[in-house]
C-alpha cells in the first residue's frame, strides 16, 4: 500500500517538476509551498523503510537543503511586501523541513557519520529558529487581521 503511495507520489513530483521547473520556469511564481512535495516524501520515505537507500535518501535531502536555501534567498523580499495570508504557505514547508533534517540527522548518526550528523543537528537549529521566525510573524498578523476585523464589525 505505502509503495503504491510512493508510485502516485514520485509520479506527481516527475510531472510537477516537468511542467514548473522543465517547460515552462518563472521563478515570479516559484513558491515555498511547492517544496512540500520533495520534503515530504523523503520524511515518509525515512518513516517507512528500514533500510534506506543511501543514494535516494542524499538526493532527497539535496533537495531539502535546496528549499531552504530557495527560503534563505527569497526571505528579504518576503518581508518587504505587505502581509498577505498567503505567506501562510511558507510556514508548512520550512516545519517539514526540520522534520526532515531531524530524520537526517538521526540516519546519519546510526549510519556512524557523526561528523555530519552533528552538522545537520546544527542546521535543524538554525531551521528551528528560522522557522519560528516565520511562523510567528504570520501569526501575529493573523492575529492583527481578525483584531481589524472584530473592531471593524
Amino acid at each position: 500500500m505505502w509503495l503504491t503511495g510512493v508510485v502516485i507520489h514520485a509520479v506527481h513530483i516527475c510531472v510537477f517538476t516537468y511542467r514548473n521547473l522543465i517547460r515552462k520556469r518563472d521563478i515570479n511564481t516559484f513558491v515555498p509551498s511547492w517544496f512540500v512535495t520533495y520534503n515530504g516524501i523523503m520524511v515518509s520515505y525515512l518513516n517507512v523503510e528500514k533500510h534506506s537507500n543511501q543514494v535516494l535518501l542524499f538526493l532527497l535531502y539535496a533537495c531539502v537543503l535546496a528549499s531552504l536555501v530557495f527560503i534563505l534567498v527569497k526571505l528579504p523580499k518576503f518581508f518587504s511586501f505587505s502581509f498577505a495570508p498567503g505567506f501562510a504557505g511558507m510556514t508548512f514547508p520550512m516545519c517539514i523541513g526540520i522534520v526532515a533534517t531531524n530524520k537526517m540527522t538521526a540516519y546519519l548518526a546510526e549510519t556512524g557519520r557523526e561528523g555530519l550528523s552533528a552538522l545537520t543537528a546544527q542546521l535543524s537549529g538554525i531551521q528551528v529558529y528560522l522557522t519560528t521566525m516565520i511562523v510567528g510573524y504570520v501569526l501575529l498578523n493573523f492575529l492583527i487581521m481578525a483584531l481589524r476585523i472584530n473592531i471593524d464589525n
